[in-house]
């Protein structure tokens, strides 16, 4: 099925909701830890300073073992939106938490 996210103002917006015990309905939050074990389909909320805005980001898991997290993700270059697939270690600084279904 489709994930939908409500609509929020930024990334870190959805992070700071989770972190205070509000994650999105049917979706439990995980603060995450370097070389936790990630599931695919989970979805990664990154810290506010992943990026230069300050808003955060998130990408779905479509892949994940002990050392590297497989995603696809939404990114906006400022010329229109793309899809990005990449590749995180699992001991990125960045990652603050997991969301699950």
């Amino acid at each position: 099925g489709k994930v939908i996210l409500p609509p929020v103002a930024s990334a870190a917006v959805l992070l700071t909701e989770s972190q205070n015990g509000h994650p999105p309905a049917g979706l439990q939050y995980t603060p995450y830890t370097p070389g936790m074990t990630i599931q695919p389909n989970s979805i990664l909320l990154f810290q506010s300073n992943f990026d230069k805005a300050g808003d955060g980001h998130v990408a779905f898991v479509t892949q994940a073992n002990a050392s590297s997290i497989t995603v696809t993700q939404r990114n906006f270059p400022g010329n229109g939106t793309f899809q990005d697939n990449g590749s995180f270690s699992t001991t990125n600084k960045y990652i603050a938490g997991v969301l699950t279904f």
